[in-house]
């Protein structure tokens, strides 16, 4: 039998030792990562979750705090990648004290990472005894390049965060285990809790708990304790009891996950194929991560999902060889009584298990970030393999000769250690900025039409627009039928280019997708740029009409929540974008059929108690209602009387006025038109649509005028 080589933990220097390896580890996260802190904001998911997102960008506010404890769990949120609270409090602080400093946003990440290390080591030198083997695994936690990803990607604050959560889960359950006590075992599932408050890609860790019980906790045994004979089942049910809770709570994660994602269309399980081609998508997935952890293949911001004939047979069967070779090989040594190989490797493999692609999330195929807490299960595999071949060859050695291979193996994990970090340091330069990220992305995967689409945008916001064009065409090449790539050249060419051309990709865009709000927006820009000027108004009128039923159907749902000041928000740009459709489409065409959903917002109105809704903000709502609905009188008069009652306020004017000069009452909407200017409340959702009145042209209209936008590719949903 090949020993474990495990002795007790303690010793009385544990205090001062585990406090200078805190130092050790964070200082080294920092001395890897320091680079990062001069690093910005990239436009792959920083700029639509972090810098540009509304929720974010005035730091703590009540409204913040209630948007990161309810987004993606009470209403959907494209804004936020899943429920997960804490990692939203985590971006609140710094946006409340870095502001738009893309840099300091990475210095959570850098810290946390040390942490992660820190804890790793404490965990492994408690549970093994075995100090330098826990260290090495830290250090190479640590060190290892393909974590680059998760520390200098700024939108990656929830996978650290996790890692944290998932961490302390197992320091608290071993204490558990150490001492059984009902407030040791709360602390571990209220720790896991945390942990999928964080990322809700945590739910395998009970696995990982399980497999600690295994080896080296050793509390799985069928054998009697006394060791007489008899054979007992309890002792093995007592432990998975001790799961259920924990497999509880990540089964409603994992709904809340899968029902959140799939409300926004971001997440499904793949129906268009049999099950054995998913299950040969994994297990190639599986050797490619092999491949980048030990062979340190290059890495990159996103490997895109092949299709299947484009995976070679030679990936297939080498990832058919590896699996079963491994597995075989590693439950070949536990039957013989040495568990960390078998151990090690389980963990890798499920806890990877939720993200590797048999419930596809987002649209890579593989992602360097969900290495982040499997790694440690091949660390574990290979550093104890390693470790006890070593020591089995040198048992009969002399005393010098062990001393001697004991420096040589010191002095080779150092070194391992050292080139780990230099190429971890390399690997963060990549990270630097768009351009640097997906120079690497188009080097490592020359078929990935986001890199070529997003290298595009980066040239786009240098001021490279032609080079760009070029960029957005190749990726066009790579993925003819994408309606994304097809519109972002569309919008690239509106912009800065020709705008007929323009126009024709944005109408293909369009006819393949006919609810793309933004293809509809900017065919209308480029056709007004083109000269089409009727063309162009009818392009609007769909625009607005599309534009407004999105606003509608929010508005609906928070009425119904009772969210009231955000459905009256919702219900106003509803009403604005009508008006807007039937000035450009000169037309009197409904957003929705009104009589299948504006009278069921009228009975969710009435049953809002006067103590959460005030009397003129209910009357407001009748009137944005009876707008939509198609009744202008009506709309007119309860948008008159909160106009008297509130003087000082110009919405209330403004849409009277609009409703008033829809009724021909042209002399009346002259004069509240005139009292909504002088208004010491202005009314700044109306500012811009003053030429609509009295049948004023449509050159001023907001649709037209593009805002700055950033229409690189993101990576949705998230991570």
């Amino acid at each position: 039998m090949i020993s474990e080589n495990i002795t007790a933990p303690g010793g009385p220097h544990r205090r001062s030792a585990t406090l200078v390896a805190l130092f050790l580890f964070v200082g080294g996260s920092f001395a890897i990562y320091a680079n990062a802190l001069s690093f910005d904001f990239l436009n792959f998911d920083d700029s639509f979750y972090v810098r540009d997102n509304a929720h974010l960008n005035g730091g703590f506010s009540w409204d913040a705090v209630r948007w990161a404890l309810e987004a993606n769990l009470l209403r959907g949120d494209r804004s936020a990648e899943y429920w997960m609270p804490i990692t939203m409090f985590s971006r609140l602080v710094d946006a409340e004290f870095f502001g738009a400093s893309g840099g300091l946003h990475h210095l959570q990440n850098i810290l946390f990472h040390g942490l992660n290390a820190w804890l790793l080591f404490v965990i492994l030198a408690d549970l093994t005894g075995a100090f330098r083997r826990s260290t090495l695994v830290a250090a190479l936690f640590l060190v290892h390049p393909i974590n680059a990803e998760v520390v200098c990607w700024i939108a990656l604050r929830k996978d650290v965060l996790a890692g944290t959560a998932s961490l302390l889960t197992i320091f608290m359950y071993v204490r558990y285990v150490r001492r059984p006590t009902l407030p040791r075992y709360l602390a571990a599932l209220a720790a896991f809790g945390g942990a999928f408050l964080c990322k809700p890609s945590v739910v395998s860790l009970p696995l990982a708990l399980l497999l600690l019980d295994w080896w080296p906790l050793n509390r799985l045994r069928v054998g009697s304790a006394d060791g007489a004979g008899g054979r007992s089942m309890v002792p093995a049910l007592s432990v998975l009891a001790e799961k259920l809770p924990f497999l509880i709570l990540a089964l409603v994660a994992s709904l809340v996950t899968f029902v959140g994602q799939r409300d926004l269309g971001l997440a499904g399980i793949r129906g268009d194929h049999a099950l054995w081609v998913d299950l040969g998508r994994t297990a190639v997935g599986y050797l490619d991560y092999v491949r980048r952890a030990v062979l340190l293949e290059p890495f990159c911001a996103l490997y895109p999902m092949r299709p299947w004939d484009a995976i070679s047979r030679s990936d297939l069967w080498q990832a058919a060889i590896l699996l079963f070779s491994v597995t075989l090989g590693s439950a070949w040594l536990a039957v013989r009584k040495y568990r960390p190989a078998l151990m090690g490797w389980t963990w890798f493999i499920g806890l990877l298990l939720p993200v590797s692609g048999l419930v596809q999330f987002g649209r890579q195929a593989t992602a360097d970030r969900y290495m982040y807490l499997p790694l440690i299960g091949l660390l574990i595999f290979f550093v104890w393999l390693c470790g006890d071949l070593v020591a089995f060859r040198g048992t009969a050695k002399s005393a010098p000769v062990a001393r001697w291979r004991s420096v040589t193996v010191s002095a080779f994990a150092l070194m391992l250690v050292g080139f780990l970090s230099l190429l971890s340091r390399a690997q963060s330069l990549t990270w630097r900025n768009d351009s640097a990220l997906w120079t690497q992305a188009m080097a490592v995967e020359p078929d990935s039409e986001v890199a070529f689409n997003n290298f595009g945008s980066a040239l786009t916001l240098a001021g490279e627009h032609k080079a760009s064009e070029t960029y957005r065409r190749a990726a066009l090449k790579i993925a003819p039928d994408s309606v994304e790539q097809i519109g972002n050249l569309g919008k690239s060419m509106a912009r800065y280019g020709n705008a007929a051309g323009a126009a024709v990709l944005l109408e293909r865009a369009i006819h393949l997708d006919p609810l793309d709000m933004e293809n509809h927006r900017w065919l209308a820009i480029a056709l007004r740029r083109a000269g089409r000027l009727a063309d162009a108004d009818a392009a609007t009128g769909r625009y607005e009409q599309i534009r407004g039923r999105a606003f509608l159907g929010t508005g609906l749902t928070y009425l119904k929540q009772g969210e009231t000041d955000l459905a009256k928000a919702q219900f106003s740009s509803a009403s604005t974008a009508l008006l807007r459709a039937r000035r450009f489409a000169k037309s009197d065409r409904e957003l929705v059929p009104a009589a299948r959903w504006l009278p069921s917002a009228r009975d969710w109105l009435v049953r809002i108690p006067t103590t959460v809704l005030s009397g003129d903000d209910r009357t407001m709502l009748q009137g944005y209602i009876s707008y939509l609905a198609g009744d202008v009188g009506s709309a007119a008069r309860w948008f008159g009387i909160v106009a008297t009652r509130q003087q000082r306020l110009a919405e209330p004017r403004w849409w009277l006025a609009i409703c008033l000069d829809e009724l021909g009452q042209t002399e009346a909407a002259n004069r509240e038109a005139t009292a909504a200017r002088e208004c010491p409340v202005p009314f700044e959702e109306g500012a811009n649509d003053w030429s609509f009145l009295h049948g004023g042209n449509s050159e001023g209209a907001p649709a037209v005028v593009p805002p700055r936008t950033n229409d690189a590719t993101t990576d949705l949903p998230p991570r």
